[in-house]
Order: C-alpha cells, then structure tokens, then sequence
C-alpha cells in the first residue's frame, strides 16, 4: 500500500481523537484516575479512553490486518515490524491541567522503522506529518531545520521532560546541572510538543529521559530525519522499534548540537551501567 494512503487516513483519525479530546477537556469532567494508584504523574483520563477508542476502531476499519501497539492496550513485549504505535493522548498531566501543550500521536513502522507519522495539537491547532523520505510538514509548510547562529548558541533554549523520573541514578549531577550551566531549559511535559517545540525553532533540542516509550519517540524520530536534525539514543545509538519498553531519546537540531549533550548523557548511560 502506498505510504500516502495511510497518512489520509491518519490525518483524518488524529484529528478526530484530538478534537473529541479537547470537547472532553473543556467541560472539565476528565474522569482522573492514577495509573500508579498513588498520587504522581502518570494518570489516565477518560479522553484517554476515548480517544484510543476512537483511534482503534479507525484504524482497524481501515487496516484490519495491521497490529497496533498502543499506550493503553494490553501489548505483547515485542512489537510486530509493520504495527502502529499509538498514544491517545501525550502530555496527560499538562492535559488535565488545561493546558494545550498535550497531543494524539500515530506511526506507521515499516520493518521496525517509522515510515509515516502524525502528531496533532489540538489545543493549538498544530499538525505535524511526515513520510519517510518525503518530508516533514507542519501545518502543510516543510519544514527544515537551520542552523543557529554562532553568536546565541550559548543562549539556546533546550527542552526537558523532566519529572521526579530524573531524581534518580545520578541525572541531576551527571546530566541536568551541567546543562544547566550552559543552556536555559524549559521543562515540556509531552512528547508530543517537545517534538512540535523543535519544528517549530522554539527549541534546539529535547531530552527524555527515564521515562519514554517506543510510540512517545517514533514519530519524533521520522520528523528529526525528515528535516535534517539528530535523533539518537542517550550513548548516540540508533533507536530501535523492536519491543514495547522505555526509552531514552536526544532529538537535536544539528551534530554540533547533540554533540554538546551526548558528552553529559553517553556518560550517564556508562555510570548507570557500571552500577547495576
């Protein structure tokens, strides 16, 4: 099937979940309950619910032989190498705080490797697309990333998912403090503006650490090769899309870029490697 007959149809079942989310967020009766079972930062509202509801029977009504990982389904530990990965809805805690920095992201993998993504914005109307190979648009303008000028280069502002996740094995000394000394960071609490924030030139980087999953990072992935940027694991590895399991990820605008934070992140990956 050609690539462009599933991103029509992609478009269209982003859309739709992200807007019945919103309709859900606006009335206020989210539904919260804590994944957890304590109080944290992973919760699971009813537009979760809804939305991959919506998002499963599209897609299965569309593609009925095709597999779907999804956020909140029950999965199998491995992930089959034409699947779709889902998450209904990123960004839940910005979500339930009315915030709009939240979004409905979908990939097509094609031998493991993400061959057409969408990621929809609702809260504020941004819809990102790629095809491997094709390009990366957001709101039908392509995008490319440029270079940042020499001179702001110390001024650049870098995106974190940070969270009580990076309060452990040694991110705040190895990772966190030393960014901090050269970069202002915002704190982007969803993967799916933290990759809309880098298309956009709001960013000239993210970082997830300790807490990702494969259907956080794959549409990130295709965007970041799409429009001439860096995307890798924390040590500078390709990211595989092979098995449902966290995930750790440095999207970066340029080599140079992603250079200055994989020096900080190679090293976590050794230390906590040499711990455990």
């Amino acid at each position: 099937m050609d690539q462009y007959n599933f991103l029509g149809t992609m478009l269209q079942i982003a859309r739709e979940a992200g807007d019945g989310a919103r309709v859900i967020q606006r009335s206020g009766r989210l539904g919260v309950t804590n994944k957890e079972g304590v109080f944290g930062t992973h919760f699971l509202t009813e537009a979760d619910t809804a939305s991959e509801r919506i998002i499963l029977s599209r897609l299965n009504e569309a593609f009925p032989d095709a597999p779907i990982v999804s956020e909140e389904k029950e999965n199998d530990s491995t992930i089959p190498p034409d699947a779709f990965l889902v998450d209904p809805i990123d960004g839940t805690p910005c979500f339930i705080h009315g915030c709009d920095e939240w979004g409905v992201m979908l990939t097509k993998l094609h031998h493991h490797v993400p061959e057409v993504a969408v990621v929809y914005v609702p809260g504020r109307e941004l819809l990102a697309h790629a095809v491997r190979g094709r390009g990366c648009y957001l709101n039908n303008k392509r995008i490319v990333l440029g270079a940042w000028p020499q001179e702001l280069r110390d001024k650049t502002l870098l995106g974190i998912e940070l969270g009580p996740w990076w309060a452990k094995e040694l991110l705040p000394t190895t990772v966190l403090l030393p960014l901090l000394e050269r970069f202002a960071i915002r704190s982007v609490l969803s993967g799916a503006y933290g990759t809309i924030a880098m298309l956009r030139g709001e960013t000239q980087a993210w970082v997830n650490l300790n807490v990702g999953w494969p259907w956080d990072f794959a549409p990130g992935h295709l965007f970041m090769k799409e429009v001439g940027g860096w995307v890798s694991g924390p040590d500078g590895r390709e990211l595989e899309f092979k098995r449902v399991e966290h995930m750790d990820v440095v999207y970066a605008a340029s080599e140079e870029m992603a250079q200055q934070i994989l020096m900080l992140t190679t090293r976590w990956v050794q230390t906590k490697s040499g711990s455990s």
